[in-house]
């Protein structure tokens, strides 16, 4: 009896032992699942193009409308497009570099860029993708350099900026890491050409300093931001070696084109 009295409280006691490592283990991978969700960067999706299909591509060509062969309004914030006799316009527009080659393409629904819009450089590799919605530039959006590497992607909203958005120098390396909230920047993390981290550059709630390095690492400029916009009327902080540098770069729109390209991307 005395054996059997002891028997069983060590096994509650063993079990209670294993409930405990038990609630342990799993309160252990609980937080650290939470510190990698709070560290991890979201996921960019990718963007089907169908465009990338030499079919497709080539049908979409044969049913588009010239640019120029269009009547183009700006009707509140949005551009309306329209054909020779006045009524809204569907279907594909093309553009193309002052060569003839192919330099946009995107689809209008009832006079509005509506869908993927994409164009090219004058070389052929890819500039832009980007998505549209009832004439609002709304989605992911990618650009790349005319050597084809990424250049940049993250999200519209309304037509502005909001989420996530990161650029690349031309080596692939990561230079900036932006969030944005109804087009206004409100963090902001700078890495140097050589991947490492800018110790400098700090923004948070839209208000801090940005760095910008050349391609060799040498400090270019810098801005000074307040609230998410360029603050014109304060001194800029002093760079790593502490003179004080004057605004001159503003952040390039995702658009932009090369300088050697005869197209202005819509």
């Amino acid at each position: 009896m005395y054996f059997q009295y002891l028997t069983f409280i060590l096994g509650v006691f063993h079990n209670k032992k294993m409930r405990n490592l038990s609630v342990f283990v799993f309160l252990l991978f609980w937080f650290v699942g939470c510190g990698d969700e709070e560290v991890a960067s979201p996921s960019f999706p990718e963007i089907e193009n169908p465009l990338n299909q030499l079919d497709v591509l080539q049908s979409a060509l044969n049913q588009a409308t010239a640019l120029s062969d269009l009547t183009v309004t700006t009707e509140g914030n949005l551009q309306i497009y329209r054909t020779q006799n006045g009524s809204l316009y569907n279907g594909w527009v093309q553009n193309n570099h002052i060569s003839g080659k192919l330099g946009f393409l995107f689809h209008c629904e009832k006079g509005r860029q509506d869908g993927l819009h994409t164009a090219w450089y004058e070389n052929g590799k890819k500039m832009v993708e980007r998505t549209w919605k009832e004439g609002v530039r709304e989605g992911p959006f990618k650009t790349w350099t005319a050597a084809g590497g990424l250049e940049s992607r993250g999200y519209n909203k309304n037509n502005v900026r909001s989420g996530l958005f990161e650029e690349f120098y031309s080596g692939g390396k990561k230079k900036s890491e932006v969030m944005y909230t109804a087009g206004k920047m409100q963090t902001f993390s700078r890495w140097k050409p050589d991947g490492t981290k800018c110790p400098i550059t700090t923004m948070q709630g839209g208000t801090g300093i940005v760095v910008h390095y050349g391609i060799d690492g040498i400090i270019e400029s810098n801005e000074s931001f307040y609230l998410g916009d360029i603050d014109y009327g304060r001194p800029s902080e002093l760079n790593e070696t502490n003179a004080i540098e004057t605004i001159t770069i503003t952040e390039p729109l995702e658009n932009n084109a090369s300088a050697d390209s005869t197209i202005e991307e819509e």
